[in-house]
């Protein structure tokens, strides 16, 4: 079976934290064998773990004097773990109603996955990845845009404000979204569907460089445009 690690930065996530290790060692592991869960404290001023937990045997805690960042976080968690798979966990999403990303330059950010995952909707600046991560065609309200597990907006202040207030004033949109969202992650985010994603990816290149067959010549193609040669 394959091993799955995971490393949790944390920084004064206090009770949510707890119960997210709770619930990782009460889950049952039937995909996955589980190697070891990292927590990496960023110089919080909470006590991280009450005691019952820290006698976990698959639990390792590192603890930070100063807050070293989410990346440098990530990476010194990782170094403790011989796992096939890593897993990078965000301990207060359970008790978040919705993401913010506010990013003006971004790749696919793994926190609005989670968050999708765990049924809450995010309002984030369609930067990189992000617009990648939106459910359905969208549909414009002012400077916003409304997707079926999101809202796309411009880096601007009061656009975002405005956006929240709306949301703020029917949680049901909250119900909605949220749903949206861990159904497009299911389809598309799980390991069985992005491993046949890849292998489909990479059945296509091999097709594309399929070798010529013997004594069959490809002339180079030359095309023209009002007379040049490109």
């Amino acid at each position: 079976m394959l091993t799955l690690g995971i490393v949790i930065v944390n920084w004064n996530a206090g009770e949510p934290l707890t119960e997210c290790l709770r619930s990782i060692f009460m889950a049952t592991q039937t995909c996955f064998r589980l190697s070891g869960v990292v927590v990496v404290d960023n110089g919080s001023a909470l006590r991280p773990l009450s005691s019952s937990i820290l006698e976990t045997p698959q639990l390792t805690v590192l603890r930070n004097s100063v807050n070293r960042g989410f990346a440098a976080a990530c990476n010194q968690g990782a170094a403790c773990l011989c796992t096939d798979f890593l897993l990078f966990l965000n301990p207060v999403i359970a008790r978040c109603d919705l993401l913010i990303e506010t990013s003006l330059n971004e790749g696919t950010p793994v926190s609005l996955i989670q968050g999708m995952a765990a049924r809450r909707p995010f309002v984030a600046t369609p930067v990189g990845g992000v617009i990648n991560l939106a459910v359905g065609q969208g549909q414009r309200c002012g400077n916003a845009v409304w997707h079926d597990n999101c809202v796309l907006v411009p880096p601007d202040p009061e656009v975002f404000v405005n956006v929240l207030s709306s949301i703020a004033a029917d949680r049901r949109i909250l119900t909605r979204m949220g749903a949206a969202g861990q159904d497009m992650v299911l389809r598309c985010h799980l390991s069985e569907a992005m491993l046949a994603r890849i292998a489909d990816t990479y059945s296509q290149v091999l097709a594309a460089k399929e070798p010529t067959a013997p004594g069959v010549r490809h002339d180079p193609v030359v095309e023209t445009v009002s007379g040049a040669s490109l």
